[in-house]
């Protein structure tokens, strides 16, 4: 068990409480068949996750805007189709469009959930696109849990700043020893979270290496449900 328990819990989303992966997939799918590119998902989508990831690294390390990747990475993903930059921001916001309504979920966010929200106040730091998580929240019905949702486009700063999980704090009226935050990220959320000395659980389900030269969490999770052994 966690010692002393925390006031409340903060959740990252994709990847600890909704299934990005899957919903990205969908969407990217459904947006360029939409649009009459003709490609094979399973081969595409791998290139469009790495592509997506770079960008993303280089907005954590603010190296680059997020109106700048979010259209960019069709950009790079589309160069063979010489879109304009007007057809590309069209697809940039349809394709954001599409995944606010995704509903995918990860294992057992539901239960865990209903089983946290009678004991702790809960809410949701993310570095995600405010109105797609926002949306994703409520088609999944996990919006209902959660007093707060803090993200990095509203905040200005994304993870692992550690302005974005000070606001949380100063939101929810706490100190950060009297917090626990929850989330699969190594950079964003292991790193954050060590930033600000903010107590961190490891959602782990990959079995994902922790690099030597950063702090090994303190607790570690592979599946959510054992999370109610800590709490």
């Amino acid at each position: 068990m966690i010692s002393p328990k925390p006031k409340v819990v903060f959740f990252d989303l994709d990847g600890t409480l909704l299934d990005y992966e899957v919903s990205a997939k969908q969407s990217l799918k459904n947006i360029l068949e939409s649009k009459g590119i003709e490609v094979d998902i399973e081969v595409f989508y791998p290139k469009y996750q790495k592509i997506n990831a770079d960008l993303w690294t280089l907005f954590e390390q603010k190296k680059a805007a997020l109106d700048f990747i979010l259209v960019d990475r069709f950009r790079i993903l589309l160069e063979a189709w010489n879109l304009t930059r007007e057809e590309l921001e069209t697809i940039s916001k349809e394709y954001l469009e599409i995944l606010s309504q995704q509903s995918h979920m990860c294992p057992n966010a539901i239960e865990i959930l209903e089983y946290l929200k009678v004991k702790y106040p809960l809410s949701v730091i993310t570095n995600g696109v405010h109105f797609v998580q926002e949306g994703r929240l409520k088609a999944t019905q996990l919006g209902a849990y959660f007093a707060h949702l803090v993200s990095s486009e509203v905040v200005g700063v994304s993870k692992p700043d550690q302005t974005i999980f000070q606001k949380a704090l100063d939101l929810t009226k706490i100190n950060v020893e009297e917090s626990l935050y929850i989330g699969d990220s190594i950079q964003s959320d292991l790193i954050g979270t060590n930033n600000i000395n903010m107590p961190f659980v490891f959602y782990n389900p990959k079995k994902n290496t922790v690099p030597s030269h950063l702090p090994t969490p303190k607790w570690e999770i592979s599946n959510l449900l054992q999370l109610k052994e800590l709490l």
